[in-house]
């Protein structure tokens, strides 16, 4: 959401399917009456409810004028939900990131806040806040992801079932003007309470942090020549299965996929941002340690001051990739589709770029042996050799098709990414975002390994990279 000046606010839809039910059939011979007389057909099908969520808006403007005595601007979004899903669903919002502040683009130290409590009117708001209403007359405090409120729900399918939710923001003289921004995440969750939770599978899951190996260990494991996805439960293994799941810590969502070798992974690359504020082993693959704070927050490539270069041995390291560095699912650019706010597609991420250190939350480069740390989400680690190899090994081949495109079919769906060279100090005309090179690649857990495939002579591997570039993360769900 951005407010001031010249004033907007944005959100972003997640829509996450789930299925319901205990899926099995059984059916006895019909040889006889008698023989019918003596057995009961007893039928349970799982069927997943279809689940949609839309926004009226993708942005919200609000043109905000600081008077002495305080000026309060609001604006509207109409969230919708339709399921079939015979309990109903959730509606809950929250912001994406670890803070409720409308953030100044130019200067970050310029903030609007909602750190408030209880209720508040537009006459009683304070100055320099803003927050959310369901009435459009009294005002909550906007939730963090750990804290999303629910804002909608019901118990029954529905059809067409909307909220509206009025943003406002007040400021007064001493507000710094210019434009403000934070993001804002609806996300609908349909009820899943009737399968018993020792048989979940990805698809009774809403959060990354609710992965354990028996969860995925109860997804169907497709087999090793299955190309068709499915997103939903099913005991067809022709069939790979494939969900979306969200990361609690920011309230990103990535795409999530079973491989025939019994893994679940991560289709989309990492994207979680390192702060301050570190991490903790409550939602983070922390096993050492209770806590994790980075000695550098993540850049992103616009920012004038990355120094990548030079002490990159021992010191975090995180970039984001610049906006021409995106990709469509598909792996086409985004230069040749649609621009990057066409909500028609879903980009599929390159994510952030991390060095060894910043991807094992800390590992010393000159530490030996496999990574026990790293900032994949709690119940996630960086994949094992063997997972890698296993990957290498069963990349689907096609004659017809070119290396790109046979990265990019499920369920690799590998990303054209590359990596970042350490060398170039503060000089971000030097860093050297991979894809140009003609290759993607992802870190390992093991003593600096990695994963590498060129798109431009068709081969793929696993290899030891320096600690001190940046590669993208792709985690794996831990087995055990």
């Amino acid at each position: 959401m951005i407010c001031g000046g010249i004033n907007r606010a944005g959100f972003a839809s997640l829509v996450l399917l789930s299925s319901l039910g205990i899926g099995f059939l059984s059916a006895p011979l019909f040889n006889s009456p008698s023989v019918y007389a003596a057995n009961k057909l007893d039928v349970k099908v799982r069927i997943a409810p279809q689940l949609s969520l839309t926004t009226s808006t993708d942005t919200v403007a609000m043109n905000i004028i600081p008077e002495p005595a305080g000026s309060f601007v609001s604006n509207n979004v109409t969230a919708t939900v339709s399921t079939n899903n015979a309990t109903g669903y959730s509606l809950i919002m929250s912001t994406k990131g670890n803070d409720a502040n409308l953030v100044n683009t130019v200067n970050n130290n310029n903030v609007i806040t909602s750190e408030f409590n209880g209720t508040v009117t537009s006459s009683t708001m304070a100055n320099g806040t803003w927050g959310y209403s369901l009435d459009a007359t009294n005002f909550l405090a906007v939730p963090l992801a750990e804290d999303a409120a629910q804002i909608n729900s019901s118990d029954e399918a529905v059809e067409g079932d909307s909220v509206l939710v009025t943003y406002g923001a007040k400021v007064g003289s001493n507000t710094v003007a210019g434009t403000y921004e934070d993001t804002v995440v609806f996300t609908a969750i349909v009820y899943s309470d009737i399968v018993p939770e020792e048989e979940y599978t990805i698809f009774d899951i809403t959060y990354m942090q609710e992965m354990t190996p028996l969860v995925c260990e109860n997804t169907q494991t497709p087999n090793e020549n299955a190309t068709q996805l499915i997103w939903n439960i099913s005991d067809d293994p022709t069939y790979i299965p494939r969900t979306a799941l969200i990361d609690r810590r920011d309230g990103t969502t990535y795409i999530i996929t079973k491989y025939s070798d019994g893994s679940c992974w991560m289709s989309e690359n990492l994207e979680f941002e390192l702060d301050s504020e570190g991490v903790t082993n409550e939602d983070t693959d922390l096993n050492t340690v209770s806590s994790w704070i980075p000695n550098n927050s993540t850049k992103a490539w616009e920012d004038e001051n990355i120094v990548w270069g030079g002490d990159s041995w021992d010191t975090d390291r995180s970039i984001k990739a610049p906006v021409d560095q995106k990709f469509l699912l598909d792996g086409v650019t985004a230069s040749a589709t649609q621009p990057n706010n066409n909500t028609a597609y879903r980009w599929e991420r390159v994510g952030i770029y991390y060095n060894w250190r910043a991807a094992t939350a800390g590992m010393s480069h000159s530490a030996t042996g496999a990574a026990e740390n790293s900032i994949c989400p709690k119940g996630w680690t960086l994949p094992s050799d063997t997972q890698l190899n296993y990957v290498a090994a069963h990349i689907p081949r096609d004659a017809e098709q070119s290396n790109k495109e046979v990265a990019n079919v499920p369920p690799i769906n590998l990303t054209y990414s590359g990596s970042v060279n350490s060398f170039g100090g503060n000089d971000r005309s030097l860093l050297n975002f991979g894809g140009n090179d003609g290759q993607g690649a992802f870190w390992g857990s093991n003593d600096g390994s990695g994963f590498m495939i060129s798109y431009s002579w068709g081969g793929s591997r696993v290899q030891g990279y320096y600690k001190d570039i940046g590669l993208p993360v792709r985690c794996v769900a831990r087995q055990e």
